[in-house]
């Protein structure tokens, strides 16, 4: 990771040697479209992995990682970073359920839920 970089003012971090890719969000809707469902099972870094699959599903870097439907804590920001570095976000602030975001705004989705996996962490 630490001989990576980026090729551009704006571009994405990309390690070095590594052939991975970022997808656009139609492409990630494309292959969730071909599941019914995506269970994530393991600690909190996995936790944060349906967070950001989530969050990509909204296409919402700002508030696509936190229940825009609750109140955040008094005092707390659970937006951008929020809910992947303040334990204050944990469980009821943070979006690592796409049926919780389907059922209070799906408006806010851009992958269309009849045709895309429910991602889930337990």
């Amino acid at each position: 990771m630490s001989s990576g970089g980026r090729v551009g003012f704006d571009a994405p971090y990309s390690p070095r040697g590594c052939d991975m890719r970022w997808f656009r969000p139609d492409e990630m809707c494309e292959i969730l479209s071909r599941f019914s469902k995506v269970q994530i099972i393991g600690d909190s870094l996995m936790r944060n992995l349906a967070v950001a699959m989530n969050l990509l599903m909204r296409t919402d870097l700002y508030n696509g990682g936190r229940t825009t439907w609750v109140e955040d804590p008094k005092g707390v920001d659970c937006t951008c970073s929020g809910p992947f570095q303040n334990r204050a976000c944990d469980v009821w602030h943070i979006t690592a359920n796409t049926e919780l975001v389907y059922e209070n705004d799906p408006g806010s989705l851009y992958c269309p839920f009849e045709d895309t996996a429910i991602v889930n962490c337990k």
